[in-house]
């Protein structure tokens, strides 16, 4: 298990295998095997970096305030990880989980 976070250091979910849930244990998506992140509707959510972010390069269309989060299958939530300090943001990338609303 990986544990994921905004980029801003916001604990946000965790990775099991490939797939990717929230801190609820709702699973929102899954992660290819080139790193690329997807939801469960199948849209491009970004890239994972460092086995503990998602990114999305500015230059593709962004997902938007109303884009809807489909939930999959629920699993057992770990134990609650803390935040972590904020990162410096990247040129030209932004963070699609900031997007996320429960």
């Amino acid at each position: 298990m990986k544990y994921i976070f905004q980029w801003s250091g916001e604990y946000w979910g965790f990775l099991i295998k490939d797939e990717l849930f929230n801190q609820d244990g709702d699973q929102i998506g899954r992660v290819d095997k080139s790193n690329k992140v997807w939801t469960i509707n199948n849209t491009y959510l970004g890239e994972l970096i460092e086995n503990s972010y998602v990114m999305r390069s500015e230059h593709l269309p962004t997902i938007g305030q109303k884009f809807q989060w489909i939930k999959g299958k629920k699993v057992a939530v770990p134990l609650a990880h803390a935040n972590r300090v904020g990162r410096v943001k990247w040129g030209g990338w932004v963070d699609p989980l900031a997007l996320y609303k429960k």
